[in-house]
């Protein structure tokens, strides 16, 4: 997929392939982190009330399975954006209206929607709604 330098110029949803990997690949990172910190955070908080209960060890290890996926797939974009072409570009604004999330279509969604979001996320807490 490519446009005319003029047309890029007045779509800012058309953007190279390589950035929007990228925003994805950081987004997976942080819920491969959120994943990971908030796994030990439940090991500690039931300590030893876990003895003789594999429901919970499996659930546990399950938890540590989708991190290992989630950092995978994040390494497996990396290793793309290393040898995909500069040029390759790709149309960002129908794929940002099919997240429903606001904030993270912002930040991994197209140019113009992207919403600068100061993060001081402590996985570790709870949010009760």
């Amino acid at each position: 997929m490519s446009l005319s330098a003029k047309t890029v110029e007045h779509d800012p949803h058309h953007e190279t392939v390589r950035d929007v990997i990228a925003r994805i690949e950081a987004e997976l990172e942080t819920i491969a982190h959120a994943i990971d910190v908030n796994h030990a955070h439940i090991a500690v908080a039931v300590g030893d009330a876990i003895q003789g209960k594999p429901g919970f060890i499996r659930a546990m290890q399950e938890g540590d399975l989708i991190y290992q996926k989630v950092s995978g797939i994040a390494g497996f974009l990396r290793s793309l954006m290393d040898v995909m072409p500069d040029e390759w570009e790709v149309e960002t604004g129908v794929a940002t209206r099919d997240v429903k999330l606001a904030e993270l279509a912002g930040r991994i969604g197209a140019r113009a929607q992207i919403v600068h979001v100061v993060r001081n996320d402590d996985f570790g807490d709870c949010d009760l709604f």
